[in-house]
């Protein structure tokens, strides 16, 4: 069986959802964070958690609070350094499960 990277499983699996603004792990300062997107007129911050099995917990488990305080903070930084035009700002969460052939993906809009 062969596996892919999770970075194009990830990709492949978001791309129908949002259009890819700035990957902020670019970003020194970011690095290991999250992808910003956008959606219409909304700048969407997306947590995303990928799994292969549920060894560790559900995907969506694994975004804490304490990841979801950083995503904010990652956010306040952009939105400071950045000021981009947008009117609507959200923070999304999704969870991927890939233990089986087909993935399972579930999709919180607007999470916290």
């Amino acid at each position: 069986m062969q596996t892919r990277p999770q970075g194009s499983l990830r990709s492949r699996h978001l791309q129908p959802l949002y259009v890819v603004l700035r990957k902020l792990c670019a970003e020194p300062h970011l690095r290991g964070h999250r992808v910003l997107y956008k959606r219409t007129k909304t700048l969407v911050f997306v947590e995303v958690k990928l799994r292969r099995g549920t060894g560790y917990g559900d995907p969506l488990e694994a975004v804490t609070h304490r990841k979801q305080n950083t995503l904010r903070s990652v956010a306040e930084h952009y939105l400071y350094t950045r000021n981009p035009p947008f009117r609507t700002l959200r923070f999304d969460v999704i969870g991927i499960l890939a233990d089986r052939p087909e993935v399972r993906l579930h999709h919180i809009e607007d999470a916290f």
